[in-house]
């Protein structure tokens, strides 16, 4: 399946649309037929301007895109088909960076908090109307989606969310889904970026949009696998990622210290990220994929 989504990353790219064509696919993925109203409602706020177009190098309409896509992925293993939950989840993401500056956060929350307040902004009269209509007798009031999504948007703050929701996982996640929901959601904001071929080239577009250039070396890419990518959803375990992720940190610390300082971007990454993958020596296809 991470060689399947590394083309659907791809495909995405080559997309005019890229956010409207995510959330297609991901409404496919988690089982919505054609004419369900959540189709409708998730194309009105792809309308938003930052998810038909962003300059920022990484937090850009095309992330926003690959986030959804991962959510649904995510979503189906986690809940199985047609439920309830997925696309909460979907909807999150697409609003988890809209409003994005490029910058880190100067305090706890800063830009989660501004993706939230640009979320209800966006929320017009006609949406309100059309969720209510059409979607608040199965999935309940608009006001409540909205708490929802910003508690699971709030939760993708780096340095607060994904331990914080990995222990509420650990703990309760079967009883409480909004606990399942808030893990899903961090690993889908990063599950591009843990994957070795299609991570290594968002770790330069990171590395370029905070001019940053030690986040684009490979001692960089264990940092943030070994220190950031939280792993603990039944939905990654199916997939595999904790074993990617080791394996890759194993492997990247085999090659030695000259090759973690290396910055793949003047050395041409492809040809660093195969070494990598031959120090693996774990194909794609005996992932769990």
């Amino acid at each position: 399946m991470l060689h399947n989504m590394i083309k659907q990353y791809e495909t995405l790219r080559a997309h005019s649309h890229p956010v409207e064509r995510a959330w297609n696919m991901g409404c496919d993925q988690i089982g919505l037929s054609h004419n369900d109203p959540w189709r409708a409602f998730g194309l009105m706020f792809a309308q938003h301007p930052d998810l038909q177009h962003s300059d920022l190098a990484y937090h850009n309409h095309f992330h926003s895109a690959e986030a959804v896509l991962s959510a649904a992925h995510l979503a189906a293993l986690e809940f199985g088909d047609n439920s309830v939950y997925a696309p909460v989840l979907m909807f999150a993401m697409l609003c988890h960076d809209i409003a994005h500056t490029g910058k880190t956060n100067t305090y706890d929350y800063e830009l989660e908090t501004q993706a939230v307040a640009a979320m209800r902004a966006f929320i017009d009269p006609e949406m309100a109307e059309f969720w209510r209509l059409h979607l608040e007798s199965q999935h309940g009031t608009l006001k409540n989606l909205l708490n929802t999504v910003e508690t699971i948007v709030l939760g993708t703050d780096f340095k607060n969310g994904p331990k914080l929701n990995r222990n509420n996982y650990r703990l309760n996640a079967q009883n409480n889904p909004l606990h399942q929901l808030c893990m899903l959601a961090n690993e889908a904001d990063i599950l591009p970026s843990i994957i070795l071929e299609s991570g290594v080239p968002r770790g330069h577009w990171v590395a370029e949009e905070t001019n940053t250039p030690a986040v684009g070396s490979w001692k960089g890419r264990v940092f943030f696998l070994s220190q950031l990518a939280v792993c603990e959803s039944q939905a990654s375990k199916t997939l595999g990622l904790q074993e990617h992720i080791d394996a890759q940190v194993a492997a990247i610390g085999a090659l030695g210290a000259d090759f973690l300082d290396t910055n793949n971007v003047d050395n041409g990454w492809e040809n660093s990220v195969e070494r990598v993958r031959q120090q693996m020596n774990t194909p794609l296809k005996r992932l769990k994929v």
